[in-house]
């Protein structure tokens, strides 16, 4: 069986027309009480108040309450105060002795701290910071990939099944490896490279990734579900909330000539996000991404839908 790359595109850009009418989003959640965060970027080439844009209103869906500040000035106790979390996303090179303390001691006290991306690069001035956040950004290329996952059974981590962006491929150094535990690697040649990781400050905690670099990985469903389950971790709150996330392989064998890629879930709760699917001699071979509702194991099955309204099943591994 041969598909044309044109009547793959073809079936591809339909199945992604179908699914988009179904759930493109982790569904909103109802909470009495939204989680409140304070977002620190700056006006550096991140563009972090493009990318808070992205995010804020995804976020905001799931119960979490986004307020971007581009002053460094507000870290000081008063204002970090009325804050569960603190969010830094920012290239800002120094940091005054008052802002580090009052950054050290919200942290400490039990609050959340989660510097993404370029917040490894962020106070240079301050050895104590970097330790804070883990390490230090050193070097990067560019490329698509997807990660290592380190602790699936970490609370964080659990229905998590990793996604795949372009993005930079981060290298550290100054690594604080007291009280950090590494969630996700990225492979280097032979070694993996820290990439997204826990640690505790006092009675706080901070999460780290070192995913975002632009608004390829920040609209990706997969960078959103992890950043809130590390906004959630690092303010105690509830994780059993967060949808499932996953990647799986499905194949179609045998008989499949007749068949084209037109796939959609069987599951109208399943966030099917994007698809490839191509033949391989007699199997017909894809890729999905997809969503399940919080607390959810067991994984969705697709649809293929032949050119005589016939259908097969796929299962997603």
């Amino acid at each position: 069986m041969y598909f044309s790359p044109t009547v793959l595109l073809r079936a591809v850009a339909v199945f992604v027309a179908l699914t988009s009418s179904l759930h493109l989003a982790a569904a909103p959640l109802q909470a009495a009480e939204p989680l409140k965060l304070l977002f620190l970027g700056d006006t550096g080439h991140h563009q972090p108040a493009a990318r808070f844009a992205q995010l804020q209103p995804v976020l905001k869906e799931r119960g979490i309450e986004l307020t971007y500040s581009g002053k460094v000035e507000d870290l000081n106790a008063a204002t970090l105060g009325q804050y569960a979390g603190l969010v830094i996303y920012a290239n800002t090179t120094r940091i005054s002795p008052e802002q580090e303390q009052a950054l050290l001691d919200y942290v400490a006290s039990g609050k959340g701290f989660i510097p993404l991306h370029c917040a490894s690069y962020c106070f240079l001035n301050s050895p104590k910071y970097i330790d804070l956040v883990g390490a230090q950004f050193q070097r990067h290329g560019t490329g698509t990939f997807s990660t290592i996952l380190a602790e699936k059974e970490h609370p964080l981590m659990r229905g998590f099944g990793g996604f795949e962006s372009w993005d930079e491929t981060y290298v550290h150094t100054k690594h604080n490896e007291q009280d950090r535990t590494v969630l996700e690697y990225r492979q280097e040649g032979d070694r993996k490279e820290p990439w997204t990781w826990v640690r505790t400050h006092g009675k706080g905690r901070v999460f780290y990734t070192a995913w975002g670099h632009d608004q390829r990985t920040w609209g990706n469903p997969g960078f959103q579900n992890l950043v809130e389950r590390g906004i959630r971790w690092a303010v105690g709150a509830d994780l059993g909330v967060v949808p499932a996330f996953q990647v799986g392989n499905g194949y179609l064998v045998n008989n499949a000539t007749g068949y084209n890629a037109l796939l959609f879930a069987n599951r109208a709760d399943v966030c099917s996000l994007g698809a490839t699917a191509v033949a391989v001699g007699q199997a017909l071979q894809f890729r999905a991404q997809f969503q399940l509702p919080a607390g959810t194991t067991a994984g969705p099955m697709f649809l293929v839908r032949s050119a005589a309204a016939k259908e097969r099943m796929f299962v997603v591994e």
